[in-house]
């Protein structure tokens, strides 16, 4: 074979390989190294939009717990020195029963309340949906709140 048939040969093999699906992999590796790098840009972005959003939650909920355990404790107090009684458990049923009545002001916002030696402890929770993070299954996020609020006792 001359110069010309060595070259005609290697030209038919070239094609060859192409046509049976035999490719150079030389750029596979930078391909892979691109969406590595492109996954984790994804999750730094849902890890900084989605905490943000986490965080802001988490700032409603603590003021709404204690905003709540306040309108409690105004309640309370308000009871004990209308029926100058040294009842706490009443003033504290006043207490959560004005909480109840207020906790319409936080729709989004799941409250329980729990009294126990003289202190109204209000608890909130909330489910923030996340944006970026449903990429990698990480569909909600669950932030917590809470507040304590003092019942008096009377002199």
């Amino acid at each position: 074979m001359g110069k010309t048939g060595a070259m005609r040969h290697f030209k038919m093999m070239l094609h060859a390989g192409r046509r049976f699906g035999y490719r150079d992999e030389r750029g596979v590796s930078v391909s892979v190294f691109v969406m590595a790098v492109i996954a984790a840009l994804i999750i730094a972005c849902g890890l900084a939009v989605d905490g943000a959003a986490a965080s802001s939650a988490r700032r409603r909920a603590e003021a709404a717990a204690a905003q709540l355990a306040r309108v409690g404790q105004d309640a309370a107090t308000g009871q004990r020195l209308l029926a100058q009684d040294a009842n706490t458990d009443a003033a504290a049923a006043a207490g959560i029963a004005a909480i109840n009545a207020a906790r319409g002001n936080y729709p989004n916002i799941s409250v329980a309340l729990t009294y126990e030696g003289g202190q109204l402890r209000v608890s909130t929770t909330q489910i923030v949906p996340t944006t970026l993070l449903q990429l990698i299954g990480i569909s909600t996020i669950t932030v917590h709140g809470s507040a304590i609020a003092e019942v008096a006792r009377l002199p």
